[in-house]
C-alpha cells in the first residue's frame, strides 16, 4: 500500500477591491447617487454651485472624490467657495508658469 499523503492548509491572499484610476477604491454609487439627487433639487447656490462644479469634472477625476468626501462632512456645502477659489488658482498659478515656455528669440 502506498503511504498516505498530508495535506497542509494554504493562507489564502485577502480580497482585494478593485480600484479606479491612481490605485483609488471607485466611488460608492449609493453614496455618489445620494449626492447628485440631493444637489439636484436644492434651491440653494451653495448647492448649485457645488453639483455645477461636481459635473465640471473629468469622468475619473480625483477631486469628485474630494469633493464628495466634504460633502458628506458638511451637507450644507459653505466649503464650496473656498474649495472653487483653492482649485482655479492652482489652475492659474500652473497656466502662468507655462506660458513663457519656449518663447524666448534665438539671437
Amino acid at each position: 500500500m502506498a503511504p498516505k499523503k498530508t495535506v497542509t492548509p494554504v493562507a489564502l491572499k485577502p480580497v482585494q477591491l478593485r480600484s479606479g484610476p491612481g490605485g483609488k477604491p471607485p466611488l460608492n454609487k449609493g453614496e455618489v447617487s445620494n449626492f447628485l439627487g440631493q444637489l439636484s433639487h436644492s434651491t440653494d447656490p451653495n448647492k448649485k454651485q457645488t453639483l455645477q462644479l461636481y459635473k465640471g469634472l473629468g469622468r475619473f477625476d480625483s477631486q469628485k472624490a474630494e469633493i464628495l468626501q466634504k460633502w458628506k462632512n458638511d451637507k450644507s456645502c459653505r466649503w464650496v467657495t473656498e474649495f472653487y477659489h483653492e482649485k482655479t488658482s492652482m489652475v492659474v498659478t500652473t497656466t502662468e508658469s507655462l506660458q513663457g515656455y519656449g518663447t524666448r528669440r534665438q539671437h
